[in-house]
């Protein structure tokens, strides 16, 4: 397929080149008010000074279980603007959206449940309706674009609020580390 086939699909280059990966978080109960330092999942750059950026393309949760009741869930993120007080643990390995790529050979040290600054946290989705029941049900998938940055040394922490903690989820990005 030339490239010129490929125009209509955003990222199939990209992807191409091998530089795109994604990452989930384990099982984690959804928060029901917004947190202070504690994520459930994140992302840091280990890239050194003047080393490749980390674009975020896209963010979505997946919802595990729920309560027996009508719940909502969405997701919302902390950009990191200055270092983590307390690194990262790397206990999450991305892997590469390319088939047959290889193994995660990158900086980035993805954790789930890592402790962010407490800088403020955002919106990054509408919220989603679950089941009425507690089975598998609700998921959330935000194209982001591009519109989160994460530079070397930087981390970008998420986390799902919900109105019951009964609301289990798996927190999923998809980033390119690319030079900016």
């Amino acid at each position: 397929m030339s490239n010129d086939l490929l125009k209509g699909f955003k990222y199939a280059n990209l992807v191409d080149s091998g530089c795109v990966y994604q990452a989930k978080s384990a099982t984690t109960a959804a928060v029901i008010a917004v947190p202070t330092t504690a994520a459930i999942f994140g992302i840091q750059n280990g890239e050194s000074d003047g080393g490749k950026s980390y674009v975020v393309l896209a963010a979505g949760a997946i919802q595990i279980a729920s309560a027996a009741t009508m719940c909502t869930l969405a997701l919302i993120h902390s950009p990191q603007l200055i270092k983590p007080a307390t690194a990262f643990t790397s206990d999450v390995t991305p892997t590469n959206m390319k088939p047959r790529a290889g193994t995660y050979g990158g900086q980035a040290i993805v954790d789930n449940a890592p402790t962010a600054v407490d800088n403020g946290w955002y919106p990054l989705s509408k919220p989603s309706a679950l089941n009425i029941a507690s089975l598998f049900g609700a998921n959330i998938f935000e194209q982001v674009e591009g519109m989160v940055v994460i530079p070397p040394g930087g981390t970008w922490c998420l986390s799902c609020i919900a109105n019951a903690t009964s609301v289990t989820v798996q927190i999923h990005v998809v980033w390119a580390e690319i030079q900016l």
